[in-house]
């Protein structure tokens, strides 16, 4: 099972982990408790530190007008911009946000003004989950709990998981279900007409219930509500659905910008 998503930046010194902040007790837990102190120091960098993410089709055009410096596809890289240290990642697709950018927290305030002035606007969580459930990407506590299999979840196609590394904590219920079977229940996406009532998130078709509605969006763009769920593999993506106690009809992920 899932103990929290992160994401991963590897560097000449060391590994950075990125984590919802939530998630972060138990992530240094975990690391306090399994990595040997001879071999592996951990440093906990969010008293000092902060993370912007740039959002958007056109983020990588404004950041790079901001004279941030982009690396590969999958990359990261140091970066001076506007004299100011960062490190900046540019995750593979399709992940929710165009690049990150790690800082120090006394230059967080200067790295956003020089984002606006090239183009960018400020967000909030709201807009970071609003990409997040356009792209199909899970998030913990709303599709991903501590009885999460990775491959309900995405994680396989989304390159959380891997099946040829060495050894870790779970893999063998991992690769078993990979190699010999498959997830009965999986994440899909979610379109309305109507309204969803967020008060009764069960999925249904033919009068069975189907799953369950973990995120909802509107999307202001397409004038409709989207939302992810986690459904049983049997449902039938050619046919309607109730979610949410409305009509709905079953998308595949990520969504399709016309959805």
């Amino acid at each position: 099972m899932i103990v929290t998503d992160l994401w991963v930046a590897r560097t000449a010194t060391g590994v950075s982990l990125r984590v919802a902040r939530e998630a972060a007790p138990r992530l240094l837990e975990v690391l306090y408790r399994s990595l040997p102190p001879r071999l592996a120091r951990v440093i906990d960098l969010s008293g000092d530190h902060r993370i912007l993410r740039v959002v958007g089709p056109e983020g990588i055009a404004v950041a790079t007008a901001a004279g941030v410096a982009i690396p590969a596809e999958g990359r990261i890289a140091s970066a001076v911009i506007g004299g100011m240290m960062a490190i900046v990642a540019r995750p593979a697709e399709p992940a929710p946000f165009a690049i990150e950018i790690l800082t120090s927290a006394a230059n967080t305030s200067a790295l956003r003004a020089r984002l606006r002035e090239a183009g960018a606007h400020d967000g909030s969580v709201h807009t970071l989950e609003l990409a997040r459930v356009l792209r199909g990407w899970p998030r913990l506590g709303a599709e991903i709990d501590d009885r999460t299999l990775p491959q309900e979840v995405r994680f396989d196609e989304l390159g959380g998981v891997s099946y040829t590394k060495g050894c870790y904590v779970g893999q063998e219920t991992v690769a078993r279900l990979h190699f010999r079977g498959h997830a009965n229940r999986v994440l899909r996406g979610l379109v309305w007409e109507d309204a969803p009532d967020a008060t009764q998130p069960l999925v249904f078709q033919d009068e069975k219930p189907r799953g369950r509605v973990t995120s909802l969006a509107w999307v202001h763009g397409l004038d409709r509500w989207v939302g992810l769920g986690i459904l049983r593999r049997e449902v039938d993506l050619d046919r309607a659905v109730v979610a949410c106690a409305q009509a709905a009809t079953v998308s595949t992920l990520p969504f399709p910008m016309d959805a």
